[in-house]
């Protein structure tokens, strides 16, 4: 009895061990996002998305157009957004899809943690995923995101091993993720390429930044 009165001490105060860490984890953002906050923008959220004129043929967005991201990341990490939004495209046909999705974090160092916690959750090392590997074929390089990663991996799950392929990058504040299932019919290499440059290109404009696309064009 006095055994079983001990092991029941000593997972009551991991407990409490556990729940004092995570409370200090959320201390320090919290700490991060008072002590810097983002710049006014003269500019709202939605305006950041991107629209079906980099998709392939045949490709439609969310008619309602850009909504509230209810998805609550593992641990709360969304909960030090200042708004999360999601816009849904779909191919031709009714088979596959892909989604947009923007946070605008309470401040830049609190962006810049997300995101390497995001890294973990978005291209994850267990479970049913292949390993999340960059095509050859996908060779564009941000010159305007300060971090950013591009992978796929094939969905061991499902009986057609269906690939997906995953982007996430930050820009300042801002966290931007494209998520895409792959198919010769609907979604190529050379068509994610163009969604990563026109995403690129999107979010650069209005944050003043200039991507190599843009310093070409200038130069002419």
């Amino acid at each position: 009895m006095k055994r079983h009165s001990s092991w029941v001490a000593l997972v009551f105060v991991v407990a409490i061990l556990v729940l004092c860490l995570l409370a200090c984890g959320g201390c320090v953002l919290l700490g991060d996002a008072l002590q810097e906050t983002p710049p006014e923008r003269d500019f709202e959220t939605d305006e950041l998305f991107i629209d079906t004129s980099a998709f392939p043929p045949g490709w439609s967005a969310d008619p309602a157009g850009p909504r509230e991201h209810t998805g609550q990341a593992p641990l709360g990490g969304g909960t030090m957004s200042i708004q999360r939004r999601v816009l849904t495209f779909t191919p031709g046909g009714g088979r596959g899809g892909a989604y947009e999705k923007i946070y605008r974090m309470a401040s830049i160092v609190v962006a810049t943690r997300e995101f390497e916690r995001q890294i973990e959750i978005w291209f994850p090392t267990r479970g049913h995923w292949s390993s999340w590997e960059r095509p050859a074929r996908v060779t564009y390089e941000s010159s305007s995101a300060d971090r950013f990663r591009v992978a796929c991996a094939y969905d061991t799950a499902r009986s057609d091993l269906a690939q997906k392929c995953h982007f996430i990058g930050q820009y300042e504040e801002y966290l931007v993720w494209f998520s895409t299932d792959m198919s010769p019919d609907y979604m190529t290499y050379e068509d994610l390429e163009r969604i990563l440059q026109a995403i690129d290109e999107q979010i650069a404009r209005y944050l003043g930044k200039e991507t190599e696309q843009s310093a070409v064009t200038n130069q002419e």
